[in-house]
């Protein structure tokens, strides 16, 4: 997905069960409206923003995040993505090689987590 979109920033949400461990079962795209702007940023279009709420809702799902990209490479969190970030949800970057890193707000710092892909099933 964040392949796509280069130069510009992909973006969207991350949605699971409720859980202590942030276990993350669904990505979903969302158009990025600063798309095609003189420097790669991002904003989520609010109205496919809510639809994936109401979609995640009806599943059972929690938003557990967010996640967009960084075409830089870099998997570090810039000043507008820690200004933007909300206290206590999941924020992943993404860097064009599929390289990721996972953060958590808290206390107005990114704090680390560890990303763990999930196991596949048989072939």
């Amino acid at each position: 997905m964040a392949r796509m979109a280069a130069p510009d920033e992909a973006c969207g949400l991350l949605f699971g069960p409720k859980s202590e461990r942030m276990l993350v079962s669904e990505v979903v795209r969302i158009a990025n409206l600063k798309a095609g702007g003189a420097v790669a940023s991002f904003e989520l279009d609010p109205g496919e923003w809510v639809a994936a709420e109401a979609t995640g809702v009806r599943r059972g799902l929690e938003r557990l995040g967010f996640w967009h990209s960084h075409p830089s490479g870099s998997l570090s969190p810039s000043a507008e993505d820690t200004a933007a970030a909300w206290e206590g949800s999941l924020h992943v970057i993404v860097a064009p090689l599929g390289e990721v890193a996972a953060y958590v707000l808290e206390g107005g710092r990114f704090r680390d987590r560890r990303v763990q892909p999930l196991p596949q099933g048989p072939p």
